[in-house]
């Protein structure tokens, strides 16, 4: 390390060199304290408390449960979106095409979900 230091000086980056013993333990710096292990204690313990402090969850607002659509009113709302689309002077199709291609999913999860019936429910006894 001192080779370095004389090196830097010889370039003049460094004008004067210094003793690291300047720096480091001395004797007019010298810290005694007697509760030395106890203060280190607390300090862990602090740290330690941080780390393994739990976290609760933020609860600030409460939501509010989101009520489900029905599969008729997701249907009405792309008709709705569709003629209002269709009314614009710069009609998107690409957009109506979309309404178009969701409109047929919801009818076919509604086709999937649908429960089969016995016919006999529709004949009233004579």
């Amino acid at each position: 390390m001192e080779s370095l230091v004389d090196d830097l000086q010889q370039l003049k980056v460094v004008k004067q060199k210094m003793e690291t013993s300047e720096f480091i333990d001395q004797p007019d710096e010298a810290v005694f304290d007697e509760n030395t292990s106890d203060e280190a204690e607390a300090v862990i313990d602090r740290v330690m408390s941080v780390y393994t402090a739990e976290v609760e969850p933020e609860s600030d607002d409460e939501e509010e449960p989101v009520a489900k659509i029905t599969e008729s009113a997701a249907l009405e709302a792309l008709v709705i979106l569709s003629r209002y689309e269709e009314q614009q002077e710069h009609c998107n199709n690409a957009l109506l095409r979309q309404l178009e291609h969701q409109e047929k999913l919801i009818k076919s999860r509604c086709a999937q979900n649908a429960k089969q019936s016995d016919l006999t429910r529709w004949f009233k006894p004579i």
